[in-house]
């Protein structure tokens, strides 16, 4: 009785992942189902729309008010450990 049981559990072991990797076909992967969202590449589109000279797609254009050269210094000073010490802070606890 009890080797029995052991074979029907080591048989089951075996036979759940095999049955686990089961799909029903053809429709295995939910957006291949009829009726659901389809990629269509309409965002590709719609930013090849937007942009005023396609070249932009292949390298960018620095905005003409961008702040770069003044946000240099601090990021250095971060990078060489030369951050100013954090103030002292003072608290009091007291109960009411």
């Amino acid at each position: 009785m009890i080797a029995m049981r052991m074979r029907l559990m080591a048989g089951l072991l075996i036979l759940a992942p095999v049955l686990a990797g089961c799909t029903v076909p053809p429709y295995s992967d939910p957006f291949d189902r009829p009726g659901s969202w389809q990629p269509s590449g309409i965002n590709d589109a719609n930013l090849r729309a937007m942009v005023a000279e396609p070249s932009h797609l292949q390298r960018g254009v620095g905005a003409q008010t961008d702040l770069g050269m003044t946000a240099v210094p601090p990021i250095e000073r971060l990078i060489n450990g030369e951050r100013p010490a954090l103030p002292a802070l003072q608290t009091r606890s007291g109960g009411s």
